[in-house]
Order: C-alpha cells, then structure tokens, then sequence
C-alpha cells in the first residue's frame, strides 16, 4: 500500500520517486535502463534514473504501469501521469479532487476521492525550506 499519489492530467509520464521505491524495498534488478528526458513545470531538465514496471489497483483495476524513477525531493510518493488516467478511461476534476472511472462491466462508476486536509499538508510539506518569494505563478488572466 502506497499512499500520497498526486494525479497529474498536466504529467506525461507516471513518476516513482527514488525514496518510495527504496522504501517499498523492490529488487534492483527490476529497474530498466532509459535515456528519456523529462522537464520539470519550471523547465528544469531531470534525468530519471530507470524504468520500473509495477503492478497498481485502483479499486476493482490492476494496470501495469512503467514509473520513470527520479530522484527528487516531493511530499508525494507518486505522480499518475496522463497515461495511466487514459488507460484507467478516467476523467479527472480538479475542483472536486476526485477520478471517476466506469467499473470493468460499465454498470457503475467509481470516484477515487482526493482529501482536503491530506493535500493541504502534502503542499505545506512542499513549501518548508523554500524561500516563498520565488514562487511565481503565471498564466492567462
């Protein structure tokens, strides 16, 4: 059981950060070698270090997932990029902080629902130690 995912309909890729697979305690040898690069929201280039190919349920869905594997601070465990949402068929919303997806005979759906007070800390535990009049927010008025 891993906790603290962020799903991220902005991200190209599903992120596993190097302190969650050294905690989960995976064998080495399931890392696959990758020369993709990655950018980070601040344009920053990231070379992840491997590949690595996990199991992830979803309620009732087991999906196998490739995870670039980054070595990086985050107060998230994981990030579930675009794919993983387009293969789960679901559809995100930000202002509700839930995922709904259809159940595997499509009789009924299903709301992975995000926690207020759990995101709340995740992002608190992001800005400790960073000097917050960097922060700059940009986009469309």
């Amino acid at each position: 059981m891993v906790e603290r995912f962020l799903i991220d309909g902005g991200s190209s890729v599903d992120v596993l950060f190097l302190s969650t697979f050294e905690n989960m305690g995976l064998n080495w040898s399931a890392l696959k070698s990758t020369y993709q690069s990655l950018f980070a929201f601040n344009s920053c280039k990231i070379s992840p270090l491997d590949v690595v190919t996990l199991k992830v349920c979803a309620i009732e869905r087991f999906l196998d997932v490739d995870f670039i594997i980054i070595d990086c601070e985050s107060s998230f465990n994981a990030i579930m990029g675009r794919g993983w949402i387009h293969t789960m068929h679901g559809v995100t919303s930000t202002l509700h902080h839930v995922l709904r997806y259809q159940s595997k005979n499509d009789t009924y759906t299903i709301d992975i629902k995000g926690d207020q007070a759990s995101m709340r800390k995740c992002f608190s535990t992001t800005l400790k130690g960073i000097d917050r009049s960097t922060i700059v927010l940009t986009g469309d008025r």
